[in-house]
């Protein structure tokens, strides 16, 4: 079972939302005199408890549609859950995939195999959407 989410835009960031929810977050380590001298991840979001459960996920994955109005939008995103061991409808492994991979403890992205899939619906047309009291 999928769950599709509708989410405002806001730009690359709000993949970084979905992230944090779901799988965890990215930690930079800091030392004064030195800055930044190490990333990790700490994978205490929701999907991320129990991981080492041998029972299949109740949701496959969530299905973002970021910034998606009414003239349309970016493609959706599909967020696996890590302990989905299925098989993906065709449609769906096209799309853009992100999923939290616990052997190399970082959130991991398989780019899509094709693009402008929601420029292929037909959308409004945003003259429609203008405000005709100035007409």
């Amino acid at each position: 079972m999928l769950r599709s989410i509708d989410h405002p835009p806001a730009g690359e960031s709000d993949l970084e939302d979905f992230d944090t929810a779901l799988y965890g977050r990215t930690l930079a380590y800091v030392a004064p005199g030195i800055g930044q001298y190490a990333l990790g991840f700490d994978p205490n979001g929701e999907w991320a408890r129990g991981l080492d459960e041998d029972r299949p996920p109740t949701i496959s994955g969530v299905l973002a549609f970021i910034g998606v109005g009414y003239t349309g939008g970016p493609d959706p995103v599909l967020f696996l859950h890590p302990r989905f061991r299925g098989e993906l409808p065709v449609g769906l492994t096209a799309l853009r995939r992100r999923w939290y991979d616990p052997d190399a403890n970082a959130v991991v992205e398989q780019p899509p195999e094709t693009e402008g899939i929601l420029r292929r619906i037909e959308w409004v047309d945003p003259s429609a959407l203008r405000d005709d009291r100035d007409a």
